[in-house]
């Protein structure tokens, strides 16, 4: 028989893989903050954290 495929042979672009670390760091930075201060504020400020959190990734 045959051969059915063709092996796939990648690469990655180290600077890419980096950059993609970086960016997962800060995402998760600006998640756990933002969860900080929706849970210490009450009220109005609440709503308004939880607003902002919303309008700018949704």
């Amino acid at each position: 028989m045959g051969q059915i495929g063709v092996p796939f042979v990648g690469f990655h672009d180290y600077y890419l893989v980096v950059l993609s670390i970086l960016i997962a760091i800060l995402a998760s930075y600006v998640g756990l903050d933002l969860a900080v201060h929706v849970t210490a504020a009450r009220g109005r400020v609440r709503h308004a954290w939880l607003a902002g959190g919303v309008s700018q990734w949704g």
